[in-house]
Order: C-alpha cells, then sequence, then structure tokens
C-alpha cells in the first residue's frame, strides 16, 4: 500500500514536469517531385496515381472488397461508375497500385507508417525534454538542482521501502539508538538480516540471570483483578537486575465452563470440567510459547516479533522484535534477539530471550506460563508473566517503552490462549451433541421398531380371538393322520 502511494506520488511529479516544462517542437522537411513520363495519358499511360499514402491504402481497401465480394465483377461495374470511370481503367489503376506499393515495399503501410509516427513522436518528445532539462538547468541551476534531488530521493523512497523499510541505521552507535528503518520493514528483509554472520555471530553480553531472580518478580494478583504490572527503577543490591518491568494477566477456568453452561446443561460433573479445561488451557499456552506466536493478537504496526527456523535440532533461536517508537527519530526499532534457555514441565513453561550486540537494548526477555491451583474455593488458573529485565551496567531503554513491549506481548498472548481454549472447547461440544443426538435418533429409531412389532402382535392376538369366538368348532379340529396321497400315486 505504501509503495504504491509513493508510486502514484512520482509519476504525478514526472507527469506535472512534462507539462510545464515540455514546448512544442515544429519541423518541416522539403521535398521535390518529378512527375513519370509513363503516366502520360496521351502517350496511352493511365495517368498519375495519388500521392497521398492514405489515397493509396484506400485503393488497396477498394480491391480487397472487389475480390471477397460474392460478384466481383458486379462489384467492380458499380465502383468504376461511381468514380466515372471505365471497370478496365479502375482495374489497371489498382493492379498498378498494388505493383508500385509491393515494389516499394508499402503493401503494409499502414501498421509501418503508425509505428514510424509513434517512434517520431517520442523521439520529439524526448528530444524537446532534454533539450528543455539543459536549458531550465543552465538558466535555473539551484531550482534543477532541488528537483533533480527531489525526484531522485523520491524514486529511491519508492523503490527502497517495500523492500526494506528505508533504513536509517544498522547499529548503535553515539547517534543512534540501534538498527531502525523508516517505515515498518518486511519479514524477507528481517529473514535475510537474521540469516547474516553478523548477528549469528554477536552472542549476547547480558549475564545470566538466576531463577530465584525471575521469581521474585512476580506479582500478586487480586481475585477482583486478573492483571498486574509494574516497573520497578530501583532492585535490592544482592540482586542481578538493574531495572525490570513486569506485566501478567491471571486466565480463570471458571470463566470457560460459565461460557458452557447455557449450551450445555447436562454437564454436573464441574470438577471433571474444571479439571479437562485447566488442562487444555495450559497446554495451548506450551504450543503459543513452543511456536513463538507472542504478537498473534497485537497491533502489527506497533509491535511484531519474527522468528526465524534455524540451528541443527531445529529449534527456532534467533528472532527478531520491531518495536515502533524504539528506533531514531521514534521510527521502528529493530531488535535481534537469541533464544538461551527454554524449560518445561507439567507445571510451568518459559522461554529466555536475550539481545544481541548491537540492539537497542542490553537486556532479556521471559515469557512464563505457570499452571495454577485453586486456593480456597478459588478457581484454578493459568498465569501468564512477561519479564523485560536489564542486567547491571547494561544498556537500558525508557521504562515506558519497556511497559508497552511486555503489556502489549502479555495481552496477545492471553488473547491467542482464550480464543484457543474457547474454539476447542466449542468444537467439542459441537462433537459431543452431534454424538448425543446421534445416539437419541438410534433410540428412537430402536423404540419406534419395537412399537411396530408390539402392534402387530397384539394385532394378530386380537385377530385370532375373534377368529375362534365367530367359528365353534375353530380348536376342535384334530388331523386324521392319513396324508393326501398324490394322484400320480393311484
Amino acid at each position: 500500500m505504501m509503495s504504491h502511494r509513493y508510486r502514484r506520488l512520482l509519476v504525478l511529479l514526472l507527469t506535472t514536469l512534462c507539462v510545464l516544462l515540455l514546448a512544442s517542437v515544429v519541423s518541416g522537411t522539403e521535398v521535390k517531385w518529378t512527375a513519370n513520363e509513363a503516366d502520360n495519358e496521351e502517350e496511352g499511360g493511365s495517368g498519375p496515381l495519388p500521392l497521398s499514402s492514405k489515397q493509396r491504402q484506400q485503393l488497396l481497401q477498394l480491391e480487397e472488397v472487389i475480390r471477397t465480394s460474392p460478384n466481383p465483377e458486379a462489384t467492380l461495374k458499380q465502383a468504376a461508375d461511381a468514380n466515372g470511370m471505365s471497370p478496365q481503367d479502375l482495374m489497371a489503376m489498382l493492379q498498378r497500385n498494388r505493383s508500385d506499393l509491393e515494389q516499394g515495399g508499402g503493401v503494409n503501410t499502414a501498421t509501418a507508417t503508425s509505428a514510424a509516427t509513434i517512434g517520431g513522436f517520442l523521439k520529439k518528445v524526448l528530444t524537446a525534454l532534454f533539450a528543455v532539462i539543459a536549458k531550465s538547468a543552465t538558466q535555473n541551476p539551484r531550482a534543477f538542482a532541488l528537483i533533480t534531488t527531489t525526484l531522485l530521493l523520491m524514486t529511491m523512497l519508492a523503490i527502497s521501502a517495500p523492500r526494506t523499510g528505508l533504513i536509517i541505521s544498522s547499529q548503535r552507535g553515539i547517534l543512534s539508538r540501534g538498527p531502525t528503518t523508516l517505515f515498518q520493514p518486511p519479514n524477507k528483509f528481517l529473514e535475510k538480516q537474521l540469516s547474516k554472520p553478523k548477528w549469528q555471530q554477536h552472542e549476547p553480553k547480558s549475564q545470566k540471570i538466576q531463577d530465584s531472580t525471575w521469581k521474585d518478580l512476580n506479582l500478586s494478583i487480586d481475585n477482583d483483578n486478573n492483571e498486574a504490572q509494574a516497573w520497578r527503577k530501583k532492585m535490592p543490591k544482592d540482586s542481578d537486575l538493574a531495572q525490570a518491568a513486569t506485566f501478567q494477566i491471571n486466565i480463570p477456568i471458571q470463566d470457560f465452563i460459565e461460557d458452557q453452561d447455557d449450551q450445555e446443561e447436562d454437564d454436573n460433573d464441574n470438577d471433571e470440567a474444571l479439571e479437562f479445561c485447566h488442562d487444555l488451557c495450559y497446554n495451548h499456552a506450551v504450543d503459543i510459547i513452543n511456536a513463538q506466536q507472542f504478537t498473534e493478537f497485537a497491533p502489527a504496526n506497533q509491535l511484531r516479533l519474527y522468528t526465524l527456523q534455524k540451528g541443527d535440532s531445529g529449534r527456532k533461536r534467533f528472532s527478531v522484535l520491531v518495536v515502533k517508537k524504539l528506533g531514531d527519530w521514534g521510527r521502528f526499532g529493530i531488535v535481534p534477539l537469541l533464544v538461551t534457555h527454554k524449560n518445561e514441565n507439567e507445571r510451568q513453561t518459559s522461554i529466555l530471550y536475550s539481545a544481541l550486540k548491537g540492539a537497542p537494548f542490553a537486556g532479556q526477555i521471559r515469557v512464563t506460563a505457570e499452571k495454577r491451583k485453586g486456593k480456597k474455593g478459588a478457581s484454578p488458573s493459568v498465569l501468564i508473566v512477561v519479564h523485560l529485565a536489564f542486567p547491571k551496567k547494561a544498556h537500558r531503554i525508557p521504562g515506558k517503552a519497556a511497559m508497552k513491549i511486555v503489556q502489549t506481548m502479555t495481552e496477545s498472548i492471553a488473547a491467542s490462549l482464550k480464543t484457543r481454549t474457547r474454539q476447542s472447547i466449542v468444537r467439542r461440544s459441537q462433537s459431543s451433541h452431534f454424538k448425543g443426538k446421534v445416539k437419541v435418533r438410534a433410540e428412537e429409531r430402536r423404540h419406534t421398531r419395537f412399537q411396530k412389532e408390539k402392534d402387530l402382535e397384539e394385532m394378530a392376538e386380537d385377530r385370532r380371538r375373534k377368529w375362534q369366538r365367530n367359528n365353534p368348532n375353530s380348536g376342535r379340529y384334530t388331523p386324521s393322520g392319513d396324508r393326501q396321497k398324490s394322484p400320480n400315486n393311484c
């Protein structure tokens, strides 16, 4: 969208320049013509042919019409009478016109003339344009330099912006915060940057942070409010950190059960449903962390995490975080990251990113999903926590930017987790509902078949009673024991 906008602007500027500066160029060519002596009618010639190329083409068209008509002789005579000529003279003129054009290579004159006209027009336009540009550069050198520089910048912008996002800075320095692009960089550019040895050979300089330090950063959450955040400017003296930003969201499992209460009234085992939803929600959280889809529901123009598949084990080790207003001039900052630690068990799953050398900050990002049991009648839950910590003597970023990063990532993970859990519950509910319907229909068919058989048996019994009541001797028949003999055995 951005590339089309700048290309359209560039075309508009070029068109305006051509309209304002283009001057019409008029040129003339002197032509001398000598009549052919064989065209003299007094000496037996057929007369001069028209000199206009248009008239010659009309004669060719007339010859084609006569040749393709159903009755060529009648058409020839009609055309000759219309022009005050005899059919023989008109035919001779048409034949001579064709022979002259074939000798001069002008049978397809229309196409050649059109191409020559277009080529000549373009040549004139280009010649006039270069002449005007040269004259303008001579008379107004400053204006010409300004216009030329503007056009070059617009051309470079239209070409580079869709490919690289227009790089402003490639590394952190005295006058730069770090890798920065003017516009949002595309995924192909990020993949190419991460694939370079420049990033892969730079190991993070930030020191390793103990697990106990990460646990101390967790916040207490009230039952009424399932979100908590904190920006710690000062840490204890014995801590490995200088500053840290934390944002966490607690997702109660009871919310998923309440959503299904209106749809499934037969589910009386609440504990079993809670346990199932608890395991389902935590499994989805583990899948999100393994896939590193932490910005799925984040605004694309604010925060985006791109992951590169790399490494012998097939793990996604290299990633890049694109954050708006983190780079120079408030533009898009690029943070190359490396997965330095990963932990997964039945109760907790976490992944740790470390910023590579040259990034806008030298810190670590830790994403954790914890499976929590309910205490004192409270609902079990899944806790999502995102930390951004800066070790001592490390390059840091403002607290507002750090809080924006952790908050956006946590909210995106929570939204993705809730969406996936609800989708799985709905699919299971629909499957159970379908199976229940099939079971009910089968029971209805068996009941209907049984009822029909019962009705038939009752009907037969009733008919038997009526037959015995109407026939006094119905139950006294006894066989004689003699079989009926066949007529052939007589």
